[in-house]
């Protein structure tokens, strides 16, 4: 009993130290800081000029009379039922924007190394199964951080506004928080199964491109010749992204279940490659 602790105290121990460093690589290379600075920038632009503007449009009597006069009664007329309205034009922009950029930072987590040739390295120090989960950890951190971030500048935005919604404003903007990261887990969870039969980190960006068009195209054509392909919606991250633009982030809870079992399958299919891989 003493020893398996030990040994899964020394695996955590080595899925936290590949974690950090994982996160320490990203933020250091001229590539991750490219991507970062292009994230920083567009959230940027979108809370200062977009979200902004938006919220104090929605303050105005006729904004919500217009909305549903042009998309009826459905997601966007729900946005005007937040308690706290900069938090509902962050939610929309989030669910577009967050996987996206999960899906570049997560590229690399072991293409890169495929291409240098250091696995052998690594190897002899860690085992394989804390190499996989702790660069996961290390990718899924980083995105934690920089959604943190701009969660709580939208925070600080509301609060500016309307200090009184202050209890508001800081149980749903963790709430919130917490509700994306698990909608872009799986986007996380792809990129390590595609990043180890990827040659490079760009590859492994062009197959998840090709797998979400070509996912995509081949349950479009179902849908009017074979309809039971449509199923394969559930192998798709963001496939029902319309439940949760329909949803505060309290009701969007009900909808995790998806996203969490495909994060599983992807990390089960990706640590079984890694395992069976020679590098």
């Amino acid at each position: 009993m003493n020893t398996t602790t030990e040994i899964s105290s020394s695996a955590v121990r080595q899925i936290r130290l590949i974690a950090a460093v994982e996160v320490r690589r990203l933020l250091s290379q001229t590539k991750g800081l490219m991507t970062l600075a292009a994230y920083v920038l567009l959230w940027l632009l979108l809370l200062l000029f977009v979200i902004r503007d938006a919220v104090n449009m929605m303050q105005q009597p006729q904004a919500y009379d217009m909305v549903m006069g042009l998309f009826g009664d459905g997601a966007f007329s729900n946005l005007f039922k937040w308690p706290v309205a900069e938090y509902a034009v962050y939610w929309v922009f989030a669910i577009m924007l967050h996987p996206m950029f999960a899906t570049m930072l997560s590229a690399g987590q072991f293409a890169d190394d495929i291409q240098r040739g250091t696995f052998r390295f690594l190897s002899l120090h860690c085992s394989r199964t804390s190499l996989f989960f702790g660069r996961f950890a290390g990718a899924l951190l980083v995105m934690a951080l920089l959604t943190a971030a701009t969660v709580l500048i939208t925070m600080v935005m509301a609060l500016v506004r309307a200090p009184q919604l202050a209890s508001d404003a800081v149980l749903g903007g963790l709430l919130m928080w917490l509700v994306i990261m698990a909608i872009i887990l799986p986007y996380i969870a792809l990129m390590s199964l595609l990043s180890v039969i990827a040659a490079n980190s760009k590859q492994a960006i062009i197959y998840a491109v090709l797998y979400f068009t070509l996912l995509t195209i081949v349950i479009w054509a179902a849908n009017m010749l074979f309809t039971p392909l449509t199923n394969l919606n559930y192998l798709l991250p963001g496939a029902f992204s319309e439940d949760f633009y329909r949803s505060t982030p309290a009701q969007a809870i009900q909808h995790l279940l998806l996203p969490l079992g495909q994060s599983v399958l992807f990390l089960g299919l990706g640590y079984y490659a890694f395992r069976r891989s020679d590098v």
